[in-house]
């Protein structure tokens, strides 16, 4: 099973949510961080919000109660960490999990002098540090992105 979304870089430092949301929505960053991102940084919107207006269906968890959610479904996971770029900042990017692996679909990546989050694969990313201290917000199901239309 081959990955299905199609990795973006953020427009700006600060549209990490808004590109995870277009990579997962089918739509180009700088399409959902001008509908979006104002408001969810203002406070005005969240994740659920923004899934919500674009029509996509997700399962949201409260990692309080679900015990951070583990990625054991295949679809795509809306995860949050410790930014690796701005000292005490969060970071989002979005896990493919297909049959056979996971694909870390971080903004960051590809963006000039920017940190990134990765998978180990036998040899260490550049910039990057590998996956961890997450936690799951939403999940995607598979068929969902599998139907949807594609960028």
């Amino acid at each position: 099973m081959t990955a299905l979304i199609k990795h973006q870089k953020q427009p700006c430092p600060t549209s990490c949510m808004s590109t995870c949301v277009a990579m997962v929505a089918g739509l180009p960053a700088g399409t959902v961080r001008r509908l979006m991102h104002d408001r969810y940084h203002k406070g005005l919107i969240n994740l659920s919000d923004m899934l919500n207006e674009l029509g996509i269906p997700y399962t949201s968890f409260d990692s309080a109660q679900d015990d951070n959610a583990r990625l054991d479904m295949v679809g795509a996971y809306f995860c949050t960490m410790p930014s690796l770029n701005t000292d005490g900042g969060q970071h989002a990017v979005v896990i493919e999990v297909t049959a056979t692996t996971w694909h870390v679909l971080d903004p960051n990546r590809g963006k000039l002098g920017r940190r990134r989050h990765y998978i180990k694969r036998g040899k260490r990313a550049r910039k990057g540090v590998e996956l961890g201290g997450y936690t799951v917000n939403a999940y995607v199901c598979y068929s969902w992105l599998r139907d949807r239309k594609h960028v």
